[in-house]
């Protein structure tokens, strides 16, 4: 399990920051999901991982 944080800039120029989110899945599906989230205009992405229990 992942933690992911990163800020966010859509179309129209809106923007947040420091958007976090828990990413279930191996660190080849963090990867694929990372540049998924570059595509979508999320930037400063950092990952670190976390206990799941």
């Amino acid at each position: 399990m992942y933690e992911i944080t990163y800020d966010y800039t859509d179309e129209g120029g809106y923007e947040s920051r420091d958007i976090t989110e828990i990413f279930k899945g191996t660190w080849t599906e963090l990867q694929a999901y990372i540049r998924a989230m570059r595509r979508t205009g999320c930037y400063n992405i950092a990952a670190n991982a976390v206990d799941g229990t």
